[in-house]
């Protein structure tokens, strides 16, 4: 029994318990290291600060809990050689209500809270675990006059805490967060910590499982005493980008997370049974606003219309710059989807064209069969699952300075745990939240440094990690490999349905390879794993 516990911790425990009541056998151990009313700051080591160089003689100087590293050093580096599958974050009201003279507040707190992650990450030395955070919940009534509300430093600290999601060029990756804007409410501790704990604490736990376990697909809790069962996708609707059209504003989210999209006023309860619910809500407070010339305008419900992964915003007459959403301490009307899970705080420049992207740029046809054995790095021994595109491209760019490169270590390969599902054309899917510029992006950047890139799969069902195969599926992957550019493929053998005779794999990966090699000159590893056969492999 403990007297004091993270409630948040705990819940999110809970409900990953109930996500995951299909392997009972592993059960969920909690570190909870918590201190109320902390600044990032003292959460940091102290070599973190060089990651921020703009920032760091800019700190403020705390007192006590709020010192520099204080926290860190007491209640974080005793763990340091513990091995977690991931953290589970909640802060950041201190440093919404922190103000330092001529900084950027969303880009100082994104500053910090990014290195933090990556020195926490480093210091642990198993590569990079998972990390989700919770956006802040609003820490005003319904009503306050707008000025006010944009004085709390919430939508600043928002914005921060969205800056993490996983992206293209992103400083971290294998983060998630859980969207708070509509979880509002009053308890015995005041309008700063809302009582709807068990709600945030689920949409933590969805977001977990998708990016610590590389769940794709909709999300099924089970009946727990009186807790019903439901079904959900991991997130609202994510942000992609904001563009212009004809009639106006077409805004792209992430593919799957905006079905059902629709407007919703904000409702909630406060512990005493009353209502925070929205007072002025969607018909007087819609959260779209558009920048036109020099002034914010706010766009009417009724210019907005949702397709599945799209938002298109009518605008008349005009041509906007900008475009911001839940621009508001407490925000009185959200967009959903039809999980009613919320789309998080953003605000984008809006761009004249969709981006293309250009066609694999390949390799002149120069490349032979190796000559000697491969020599180069594999990622398994060190990071086992946790590896990631960052990680990767730093083990690209320490092997170019370090020598090893010139030594003839030419190959950085990542092994298991970098795919997570199936198109339903078959096509292997990379994992989102580690991968998010895709494998095509790393085997570029591997090309530019002069170095080769290269991946692992399994000739049977599973991989040893139980993600997806290529048994009957060669062909296919061995498509993707070729237009990613990559330069050696692992195949190993696992689980679960395989060929009856062992080579099967091995040759249709073989002739695939072999096509590649004819339309692009680009030569292809092939390191077979466990196969008797001496036939098979090179």
């Amino acid at each position: 029994y403990f007297k004091k516990f993270s409630s948040v911790c705990y819940l999110t425990a809970r409900e990953l318990a109930r996500i995951r009541s299909v392997d009972p056998s592993m059960p969920v151990g909690l570190v909870q290291s918590s201190f109320n009313h902390t600044r990032v700051e003292s959460w940091m080591p102290h070599t973190s600060f060089l990651l921020c160089p703009q920032y760091k003689d800019l700190v403020p100087v705390g007192v006590g809990r709020n010192n520099k590293s204080a926290v860190f050093n007491a209640m974080v580096s005793p763990f340091t050689r513990m091995s977690v599958r991931s953290v589970v974050w909640y802060q950041g009201q201190s440093n919404a209500d922190q103000k330092i003279p001529s900084v950027n507040q969303q880009d100082y707190y994104a500053c910090m809270l990014q290195a933090m992650i990556t020195s926490w990450r480093g210091q642990k030395g198993i590569g990079d675990f998972a990390w989700i955070s919770q956006q802040l919940p609003p820490s005003v009534t319904s009503g306050t006059p707008i000025p006010t509300q944009l004085q709390t430093g919430r939508v600043q600290t928002r914005l921060a805490v969205s800056d993490t999601i996983p992206h293209t060029d992103g400083l971290v990756d294998i983060t998630g967060i859980s969207v708070g804007i509509d979880l509002g409410g009053t308890s015995a501790w005041g309008v700063s910590h809302p009582p709807n704990k068990n709600e945030m604490s689920r949409r933590m736990a969805l977001a977990l499982y998708h990016v610590a376990f590389g769940y794709q697909e909709r999300i099924t809790a089970r009946v727990a005493g009186r807790l019903p069962a439901y079904s959900s996708h991991w997130t609202g609707p994510v942000f992609k980008d904001a563009v212009r059209t004809e009639y106006g504003i077409l805004i792209s989210v992430d593919k799957g997370s905006g079905v059902g999209m629709s407007f919703r006023d904000v409702e909630g309860v406060n512990v005493n049974g009353s209502s925070s619910g929205c007072t002025l809500c969607c018909l007087n407070m819609p959260p779209f606003e558009v920048k036109i010339g020099d002034s914010w305008v706010r766009v009417p419900t009724s210019s907005v219309n949702f397709t599945t992964d799209a938002i298109s915003i009518t605008i008349s007459g005009s041509i906007a710059s900008m475009i911001r959403y839940a621009w508001s301490d407490y925000v009185e009307c959200i967009v959903t989807n039809n999980d009613t899970l919320p789309l998080g705080p953003f605000v984008s420049n809006v761009s004249t064209a969709f981006e293309t992207v250009g066609a694999p740029t390949g390799r002149s046809p120069t490349d032979q069969p190796l000559q000697s054995p491969p020599l180069g790095f594999n990622s398994w021994n060190y990071y086992h699952c946790n590896i990631d595109e960052n990680s990767v491209k730093q083990i690209i760019d320490s092997m170019v300075t370090n020598g090893m490169k010139d030594a003839g270590y030419q190959y950085v390969n990542i092994d298991d745990c970098w795919q997570v599902a199936r198109a339903p054309n078959g096509t292997i899917i990379p994992d989102p939240v580690r991968f998010p510029s895709g494998l095509k992006h790393l085997s570029d950047y591997a090309h530019s440094k002069g170095m080769k890139f290269g991946l692992y799969t399994a000739r049977n069902q599973f991989t040893g990690q139980k993600r997806p195969g290529s048994y009957g599926k060669e062909i296919i992957d061995a498509k993707s490999y070729c237009d990613w550019g990559i330069d050696y493929v692992k195949i190993d053998a696992c689980s679960g349905q395989g060929y009856p005779n062992a080579s099967t794999s091995w040759i249709k990966f073989h002739n695939a390879f072999e096509e590649c090699y004819n339309n692009t000159g680009r030569y292809i590893v092939q390191s077979v794993e466990y196969c008797e056969d001496l036939s098979c492999g090179q």
